[in-house]
């Protein structure tokens, strides 16, 4: 084995591992609901509890972190001169298929549990429109797709990341409501992608500065950079789907109540 095989061996570790993580945090975000009217929160009602802090905490880098490691996960792994068919086939299989078989279900329970009346069409909106949860796999979609076909044509990794910087910032000057979420999750993808040829790097230093002083500097880093996108939308911008620990800007601690 050569030593970029055996790092992209400990990588993949290492990736499913962070999602493994990821989805255990997502499953407990809903199960305590990420507002009063789901999940544990429905039987108390201050939305100020130590649950719900649990929540905006969880809220405030889960899905963050997925979209890092998918964008991680495309520039170490993903084939970048493969055909179109080849791509679009593969992407088929892994994104679309998932979405087309688990999204309509889910839909239809919702509309019986509510009780609201649904027809065929309805059905059908729900696999192209981003419904509920499955707003990640549209997103993701289009992050994967955007990354190929810019890669396709380009090289430049900081060029594509310059790029999806002046999409969302383009997006947020023009209120670009029905992309403005896309180019806002892109982001994170296209961090990952950036910071991928840079993980080797990151890691010898952690591993030869074994102290927790450096350990402790990259997670705080990464809250950084999360918690600072997030503050640098304007109030009205049209993304709800990631909140900051408090909705107004104070420190959490004045804000918990039990």
């Amino acid at each position: 084995m050569t030593s970029d095989t055996i790092w992209k061996n400990n990588l993949s570790k290492y990736l499913y591992f962070i999602r493994g993580v990821a989805i255990i945090l997502v499953v407990i975000g809903h199960i305590i609901g990420y507002n009063i009217s789901y999940g544990m929160r429905q039987v108390y009602n201050s939305d100020l509890s130590v649950l719900g802090w649990i929540c905006d905490l969880i809220n405030t880098f889960h899905m963050p972190t997925f979209f890092v490691v998918s964008g991680i996960a495309f520039a170490a792994f993903s084939k970048k001169d493969i055909s179109y068919k080849k791509f679009f086939t593969s992407k088929f299989h892994k994104l679309f298929i998932p979405l087309i078989v688990w999204c309509p279900p889910y839909f239809i329970f919702q509309s019986l549990t509510r009780s609201k009346p649904f027809s065929f069409a309805d059905i059908i909106n729900s696999v192209i429109y981003p419904y509920e949860i499955f707003w990640f796999l549209h997103v993701l979609i289009f992050s994967t797709l955007f990354a190929f076909l810019y890669f396709k044509n380009f090289k430049s990794i900081k060029l594509y990341l310059f790029i999806s910087i002046s999409l969302f910032v383009i997006s947020i000057l023009l209120k670009a409501n029905g992309v403005q979420d896309y180019f806002f999750w892109n982001l994170f993808y296209a961090f990952g992608v950036f910071i991928t040829k840079y993980l080797l790097q990151i890691e010898t230093l952690v591993l030869t500065r074994n102290n927790i002083l450096t350990q402790a500097i990259l997670p705080c880093l990464c809250v950084a950079i999360i918690v600072t996108c997030e503050d640098l939308l304007p109030k009205d911008a049209d993304v709800d789907y990631l909140r900051l620990i408090t909705s107004e800007k104070i420190p959490f601690w004045l804000t918990v109540q039990v």
